[in-house]
């Protein structure tokens, strides 16, 4: 399988062009969404010019439990 997937499959479903979120039936909801890379430069934080280091694309990735593991515990 490809990650993240190309198509929408059962369970998983497309949010935006993004976000993907998979479920797993009775155990737990995965979401993730795709970080911008960060280009290299100077920005201004708390009132000083700091140097920002490039920073590559990324994927988050988050579990949360579903509400019938949640009552079994």
């Amino acid at each position: 399988m490809l990650w993240p997937p190309r198509e929408p499959c059962n369970p998983c479903h497309n949010r935006g062009e993004k976000n993907w979120i998979f479920t797993i039936p009775g155990l737990c909801r995965i979401k993730t969404r795709a970080k911008l890379a960060t280009k290299a430069g100077k920005r201004m934080a708390f009132g000083e010019e700091i140097n920002v280091k490039a920073k590559p694309a990324r994927t988050i990735v988050k579990a949360f439990p579903v509400a019938a593991l949640k009552a079994r515990i």
